[in-house]
């Protein structure tokens, strides 16, 4: 019996491997596993508790999805300022700028609550440095060298085993 639950699982696993998948779920897959690594990465450099680590990842979920509905809007905004250069069109421009700015804004402000002051600005630094580092990769391709902030301690010489 447990063989056979196991074939089954083998099957509808490599079923739904092979399951075609469009160009926009794959970015939006990919999106979520940077923002699930970031968030990894943020707890484990700061030491989080799990209700802390909690609280912090539905924040940045929530920041990260109010700024991609803010950049969907700049996008569609600057097509209409290429067709329409008005005064209204780069007044809006200047609104989303405003609105953008203030979502960074009011992450930080509920980072802090969230977690204290000393890991909100451990978390700043963080951000900064994975975000640099994402970046340097995008742009040159290459790796970009650790940072002091971010060295992991060295490893011990291996032990030589002689039999």
């Amino acid at each position: 019996m447990k063989q056979l639950c196991l074939v089954i699982c083998v099957i509808l696993s490599g079923i739904l491997y092979l399951k075609p998948v469009s160009a926009t779920e794959q970015v939006e897959k990919q999106k979520r596993r940077l923002e699930d690594l970031f968030i990894w990465k943020i707890s484990d450099e700061l030491k989080l508790t799990i209700q802390e680590e909690k609280n912090v990842a539905e924040l940045i979920r929530k920041t990260s999805e109010l700024k991609n509905t803010n950049n969907a809007r700049m996008n569609e905004l600057i097509k209409k300022l290429s067709l329409n250069q008005s005064k209204q069109s780069l007044n809006e421009h200047k609104k989303l700028m405003t609105e953008y700015h203030q979502i960074n804004l009011n992450e930080v402000e509920s980072i802090e609550k969230a977690i204290g002051f000393e890991k909100t600005i451990r978390y700043i630094l963080v951000k900064n440095d994975l975000t640099q580092k994402v970046k340097s990769i995008l742009a040159t391709g290459e790796v970009a060298p650790v940072t002091p902030s971010s060295a992991a301690k060295p490893l011990p010489q291996p032990k030589i085993i002689e039999e």
